[in-house]
């Protein structure tokens, strides 16, 4: 496990405090890295639902600027994955808003994607959520035609290109990134970027990788006065194929997974269990069951 007991007590004690968990923990030296940050995006769950119903002018507002950029681009038919989808606070209102009945969302965090799950049914919306690693999407090459993020790369820096590079491997005509903008913040918003180990550079990143930066459109309607997003549209279409089948793969592997004893085998042997038919893919969660007795 990443923290001892005490640890984990301490930042329980913490997090009811109101102090900042990547602060804390990264003054004890632990690298805040993918299990960390699920970790501290677990002790948060239930916040985000909280307050979505507490500001539900403020989430109408944010939501309605995303979709104003989004309708010029994508039609009701299409299919969309949201990664980092959280509670699902933000993607159920973006579909419904779009015309869209159902869309796929993973996060790295158990509670959150519970979370959402919850909140989705309650809407109406059919949202297929698994549990995986932004970096390692348990999807085949194109297998949505549009991936969004909200916030969901923000707090990855020295991922950038690889995060970039994953998500438009999935995503077969366009991804909408609403994210902090380092280079265009303000110089406060660049300091607690930077003490926070948010993302920078997203515009060299896309271009890295041979993506082509359609738009941009700024976020009036931000929570945090400090953490001003825009609206990154990027065309991924140019090197793409037909569409491949949007179903949940292997993230080692991409192989084919099928039910089997409260969760998803693959073709290759490999286990991933299910938590209230909400399959856990991240790699770690793999275990081999190459030759079961039945």
């Amino acid at each position: 496990m990443k923290f001892t007991p005490e640890q984990f007590i301490s930042l329980r004690k913490a997090y009811d405090r109101g102090i900042n968990l990547t602060n804390l923990i990264s003054s004890w030296g632990i690298p805040i890295d993918f299990e960390v940050i699920s970790i501290i995006y677990d002790f948060q769950s239930g916040t985000y639902t909280e307050y979505s119903n507490k500001n539900p002018t403020y989430l109408n507002a944010f939501t309605s600027e995303i979709v104003d950029t989004l309708c010029n681009f994508i039609e009701a038919e299409m299919t969309i994955l949201d990664c980092g989808t959280g509670e699902g606070v933000t993607i159920i209102p973006i579909l419904k808003k779009l015309g869209m009945r159902s869309g796929y969302g993973i996060d790295a965090s158990i509670s959150r994607v519970l979370w959402a799950q919850r909140n989705a049914a309650a809407a109406g919306i059919n949202l297929n959520l698994a549990v995986s690693d932004l970096g390692q999407l348990p999807m085949n090459d194109n297998a949505v035609d549009v991936v969004v993020t909200v916030h969901a790369l923000e707090p990855n820096h020295g991922r950038e290109g690889e995060l970039i590079k994953e998500l438009g491997r999935v995503a077969r005509l366009f991804m909408f990134l609403v994210e902090p903008d380092f280079e265009n913040a303000s110089k406060r918003q660049k300091e607690r970027m930077m003490k926070l180990g948010y993302v920078r550079g997203l515009d060299d990143a896309i271009k890295e990788n041979n993506f082509r930066i359609v738009d941009k459109v700024s976020i009036v309607n931000n929570s945090n006065e400090l953490n001003v997003a825009q609206v990154t549209v990027v065309d991924t279409s140019r090197t793409k194929q037909e569409k491949s089948k949007s179903t949940w793969v292997d993230p080692i592997h991409k192989e084919e997974l099928t039910p089997y004893m409260n969760g998803l085998r693959s073709t290759l042997g490999l286990w991933f269990p299910l938590v209230n038919s909400i399959p856990l893919l991240r790699s770690t969660d793999a275990q081999y069951l190459l030759s079961p007795p039945y």
